[in-house]
């Protein structure tokens, strides 16, 4: 007789990761070739199909969900817990393999809730920007970066009226509303851009800057540098006006591989967290001297990392060993 072995087995390769604002049981996930997963209280269950990646809820509705599946944002307006929670679909495009969806940051303000309602996405060099929670998109994507920029792979709303976007080119922007609509404009520095070619993965609103122009960027794969030169820093920060490197001097260093995901602790803003396909790191420091954070993960990739929103919990998304959570 065959015999299940699988008791206790983390095996999951997930992509992304969506918090309940209150619930801290209350988790999803896109999963690669897997769907879309959903954990209330100690279980986790099936909730959509495809090629799983991000996933977004409403924090000031959680009954209301985005999840993204092959080219398509799916949509529940209650809770998302079974396969038929998804009767809305929208096809914007597909050119990337997982499309950023992000929403504006969680505020317990009441009276702006209604921030809560606006997502963007990405899809090739446009920027589609829903205020109803992506019942309805614009029939004209809310602006479109020029050709040489390349197809964006990295968003994130400082504000509702401030978005960073970054591209598999190693492009940075900053986009802005004005009663005209979307500008945007390059993030280049006192040199230009980065002078780093490859993926931007991830981007991270510096909290200590209170007029929001600050962010920390993390690197994918990077065009290897020439024979002498200093591997490339994997982690920079832009301060308003020009770009740092902070990947840390050796021995408190960042390995030169693949960094995923960023989350800073907005109660203590200089502490960071990079997720790279060899574990997790933490800075105390702005970036500028890094540890490992290992405290019992196992030895994977990891895709995302956040902050609860109102609990002092820091969640990993890990591409072949499914969620760890640790408080801090």
């Amino acid at each position: 007789m065959v015999t299940a072995q699988n008791n206790g087995l983390a095996c999951l390769c997930c992509n992304f990761i969506a918090q309940h604002p209150t619930d801290p049981s209350i988790v999803f996930t896109g999963l690669q070739d897997n769907g879309t997963a959903m954990k209330t209280g100690s279980f986790w269950r099936h909730v959509q199909d495809g090629d799983g990646g991000y996933c977004v809820i409403n924090w000031a509705d959680p009954n209301q969900i985005l999840v993204f599946s092959n080219g398509r944002i799916w949509r529940s307006m209650n809770g998302g817990k079974t396969h038929e929670s998804w009767p809305t679909q929208t096809n914007l495009g597909w050119e990337t393999m997982t499309q950023p969806i992000v929403s504006v940051p969680f505020n317990p303000d009441p009276a702006q809730a209604a921030g809560a309602n606006r997502v963007a996405t990405g899809v090739g060099n446009k920027v589609w920007i829903s205020d109803n929670f992506g019942a309805t998109w614009p029939a004209a994507p809310a602006f479109k970066l020029s050709g040489s920029a390349g197809k964006i792979f990295a968003l994130a709303f400082a504000s509702r009226s401030r978005l960073f976007v970054g591209t598999v080119e190693g492009k940075v922007f900053r986009a802005d509303q004005t009663a005209a609509g979307w500008t945007w404009d390059p993030l280049g520095g006192i040199t230009g851009h980065l002078g780093v070619a490859g993926v931007i993965t991830d981007i991270a609103v510096d909290w200590a800057d209170p007029a929001l122009n600050s962010i920390y960027v993390a690197f994918g794969s990077v065009t290897g540098p020439p024979p002498g030169a200093p591997d490339p820093s994997r982690v920079w920060w832009y301060d308003g006006q020009n770009w740092e490197p902070r990947s840390g001097t050796a021995p408190m260093a960042l390995l030169n591989v693949e960094h995923n995901a960023l989350a800073i602790d907005r109660a203590s803003p200089n502490h960071i967290y990079v997720g790279a396909d060899i574990g997790v790191w933490h800075s105390a420091d702005g970036g500028r001297s890094w540890e490992l954070f290992q405290n019992g993960l196992p030895d994977a990739p990891v895709f995302d990392l956040q902050f609860h929103p109102t609990q002092r919990l820091l969640r990993v998304a890990t591409h072949g060993r499914g969620i760890f959570e640790i408080a801090v």
